[in-house]
């Protein structure tokens, strides 16, 4: 590739490393994947800069920062930070403060999050980001940075996307004379990537997992069975990026194992790229499910040569499967 990605850097420094483990003033952030407040379990994911992050469903309800040795600020949206629950925890904390633990239950069992945010997508997302088999998950939000806005662009250029994204115009204007359940076909998706892949994982054969999410109930019916194009541009940017990022994801996968925040498999991202779709209940309409075979087929003629075709995946109350 061209235009390498700079590191991926998301695991917590020694000083932040030392709060969360063994007692320390942030011990409790460990548990949260554990405990149900309110009826939600919470994700817990570092990011860049120290910055460690509560999810509930989609939303962003935590965000402590590492300030300095021993000192961290905690904050969220406006949304959040202004309710009454919040008064107690957000601000400055220092090693030796007592009480963080119980004012952290506190705002959990009480803050009020939008069913925007916790049903839908926020609840697959949930529902995945706890799976052991067949893959463990260990960041979610993944994004690749690179030294410029056109190193990005330029990461981004791969021709066998580009013959996909033909390929599928060119279905898309055969199909303009089919109407299945009333709906015809939507436009392919616009060039234009999104940065951010729902979910990185990885499995007992060390690959990294690509997970792509969609809520099957979704109105945005094109979204979901254009979903395997969307995961085929991730596949092609991960895929050539892997050799220069493999060691920063290993250090965040290792590290997550030690703090107990994923199953201690001791699993090593030794492999390559496996790429997967992933729904909850899958409820697609039968138009939907055949619009979707017909995107995949195009897609995994597309795919790098080393990476097996796009799998397709539901949770259901038995756990997850592969769906057709």
């Amino acid at each position: 590739m061209t235009a390498p990605p700079l590191p991926y850097d998301r695991s917590p420094s020694p000083e932040l490393f030392k709060l969360l483990w063994n007692g320390g003033l942030l011990e409790p952030l460990l548990a949260l994947p554990k405990r149900v407040f309110n009826g939600f379990t919470h994700d817990v994911h570092f990011r860049r800069n120290d910055e460690v992050c509560v999810y509930r469903g989609m939303a962003r309800v935590l965000v402590v920062q590492l300030i300095s040795d021993g000192v961290v600020n905690i904050s969220a949206n406006r949304r959040y930070a202004a309710q009454s629950c919040a008064r107690g925890l957000f601000g400055i904390w220092k090693v030796g403060e007592p009480g963080f633990g119980r004012e952290l239950d506190t705002y959990l069992n009480r803050v009020e999050v939008g069913p925007n945010w916790t049903h839908g997508e926020g609840a697959i997302q949930m529902q995945w980001s706890q799976v052991r088999d067949p893959w463990v998950p260990f960041d979610r939000e993944a994004v690749l940075g690179y030294e410029s806005t056109a190193h990005r662009q330029e990461a981004r250029d791969f021709p066998q996307v580009q013959e996909a994204q033909a390929k599928l115009e060119s279905v898309y204007r055969e199909s303009l004379s089919e109407v299945e359940s009333g709906r015809r076909w939507e436009e392919p998706p616009v060039r234009r990537q999104r940065d951010e892949l729902d979910q990185l994982a990885v499995d007992s054969d060390g690959r990294l997992v690509l997970v792509e999410l969609k809520d099957a109930a979704s109105h945005d019916t094109g979204a979901l069975y254009y979903a395997p194009f969307q995961l085929l541009r991730y596949v092609w940017v991960w895929n050539s990026a892997l050799e220069a990022v493999r060691g920063g994801l290993q250090t965040l996968i290792t590290v997550r194992e030690a703090l107990g925040l994923a199953a201690p498999d001791g699993y090593r991202l030794s492999g390559g790229v496996r790429a997967v779709v992933a729904f909850g209940c899958d409820t697609r309409s039968e138009s939907v499910r055949n619009r979707y075979r017909r995107v995949l087929a195009v897609a995994d003629q597309h795919l790098p040569p080393d990476v097996g075709g796009i799998e397709t995946w539901s949770y259901t109350g038995d756990g997850p499967r592969q769906v057709a």
